[in-house]
């Protein structure tokens, strides 16, 4: 089995196999543009308060979205996680001063659809891309094969939820990134970027909380002194203090102090049902839901085993490689992780009154966390059997079949519990047959570039073959 050559250098990485995977991934982001709707536009109202009127109050903006969180004071801001919009904030300051410099009318007009566009691009497609390119370094580092490599480009590229929201400014895609960056730095024990990574990832989506136990536990998951530990700690806190900083000071300065969150002033339209009390008990329940629960596991809308069924094969396989102790060439940092994360993930989002995540081809809320099982997958991938690796290949190929569907209709953003290949199908059946079939023509044309340059990189990796005795001089 050819292993691929390992470029140690940042500035190589175009030698790393994956990245024709990663180039296919960057086209087929450009080449289609989606406003995000009002999810979005709350972010983007934020934005521009802050670089009009440095507040992060949306008053003047509410007519652009109703995805705010009113204070009792009457003061309205945004109901998302500030991450997003806190790390496009220098960028978008600058792009707003040229663009109020040639016409000061767009200081009270939402942002048209190419600006928002290149926002997406540049905080969360190219930054993904990058993330999987140092994964596949890492892969190859540990000896991974060209077929473990093109389970990791698919699976994290093209065949999950986080895919979906790359290029809209949802927050997913950036915190999707931060997480698999996250894990690389567990891998390659930096300390002070686990901690900032971590840090960014919880300013851009508050479930990631749930994720702060598993992490901790696997990064003191190690036989070191205390010695070794105390300054390992000392790295993690100084990593996390800049995202810290900004926790403090924005839910202070808008909610009153630093444990209160934007979703306890949610809108009063998103609230459950039936609540007397506002407050967070009012979007979100500890105890989950397990109508809920199955759904977002097995449901024919949202559910893991219809969108992208290669995750829980991941995850099952990874699991009974553990309970066999058949995980010591794991990172066990990693594995941690994965392997309670996901759950706990699942619990806090089946407690959640917008569980579905509205408008949402797959389980948004999830997707954060799912190209870390891709990433998984591949490093399960040459240690396993011939049947499971077919059972990989098996349940990827329905994902990958779903996002070109997915690609084809008019929007990722799918409306109501409808089943998923139900509702694409149609789109595709009718809807403008000719945009969703040059759609599909164009991303199974990326598909297939991508696959050939790969073969091309396993081909040049190859051992000669051996020549025959009469084959010698």
């Amino acid at each position: 089995m050819p292993v691929p050559r390992c470029p140690r250098s940042l500035l190589r990485l175009t030698a790393v196999p994956l990245w024709p995977w990663c180039l296919a991934f960057v086209l087929m982001c450009v080449a289609v543009w989606h406003d995000g709707g009002r999810n979005a536009a709350s972010r983007f109202a934020m934005l521009r308060a802050m670089s009009t009127h440095y507040t992060f109050q949306i008053n003047r903006y509410l007519d652009w979205t109703a995805d705010w969180a009113r204070t009792p004071d009457g003061r309205y801001y945004s109901n998302k996680a500030p991450g997003a919009a806190l790390v496009a904030f220098p960028a978008t300051w600058l792009a707003d001063r040229v663009l109020f410099a040639w016409n000061p009318e767009l200081r009270r007009t939402e942002p048209p659809l190419g600006y928002k566009t290149a926002v997406s691009v540049l905080f969360q497609v190219l930054p993904f891309s990058l993330a999987v390119l140092l994964a596949g370094q890492a892969l190859c580092r540990r000896g991974a094969s060209h077929a473990a490599l093109a389970f990791a480009g698919l699976s994290m590229l093209f065949a999950n939820t986080a895919s979906l929201f790359m290029n809209s400014y949802f927050g997913h895609g950036l915190t999707a990134w931060l997480l698999l960056g996250l894990a690389l730095a567990l891998i390659a024990d930096r300390p002070a970027l686990v901690g900032a990574f971590f840090g960014f990832a919880l300013l851009s989506d508050y479930a990631v909380g749930m994720l702060t136990l598993p992490l901790l536990v696997g990064f003191f998951a190690r036989r070191e002194t205390w010695g070794q530990r105390w300054r390992r700690s000392l790295y993690l806190t100084a990593g996390a203090a800049a995202p810290a900083a900004l926790w403090v000071w924005y839910h202070t300065v808008c909610f009153g102090g630093p444990f209160t969150i934007a979703l306890a002033y949610q809108n009063p339209v998103f609230q459950s049902e039936g609540v007397a009390r506002g407050g967070l008990q009012a979007v979100w329940s500890v105890k989950p839901h397990w109508d809920v629960l199955w759904q977002l596991l097995f449901g024919a809308s949202r559910g893991l085993l219809a969108t992208q069924p290669w995750a829980l094969v991941v995850y099952a396989l990874l699991a009974l490689q553990v309970l066999r102790r058949h995980a010591a060439h794991l990172p066990a940092s990693l594995t941690i992780l994965t392997l309670t994360g996901l759950p706990l993930l699942l619990w806090s989002n089946a407690g959640f009154s917008g569980w579905h995540g509205g408008w949402s081809a797959g389980p948004r809320y999830l997707s954060p966390i799912l190209p870390l099982l891709g990433f998984c997958g591949a490093l399960l991938y040459d240690r396993l059997g011939a049947w499971p690796r077919l059972l990989l290949w098996l349940s990827l190929i329905p994902a990958v079949v779903l996002r070109v569907l997915i690609y084809a209709g008019p929007t990722p953003y799918m409306r109501g519990l409808s089943p998923i290949w139900e509702t694409y199908w149609r789109y595709l059946v009718l809807g403008p047959q000719r945009v969703g079939a040059a759609r599909v023509a164009f991303l199974v044309g990326l598909l297939l570039l991508a696959a050939w340059q790969a073969n091309r990189l396993r081909l040049r990796d190859e051992p000669p073959a051996p020549l025959s005795p009469t084959e010698h001089p």
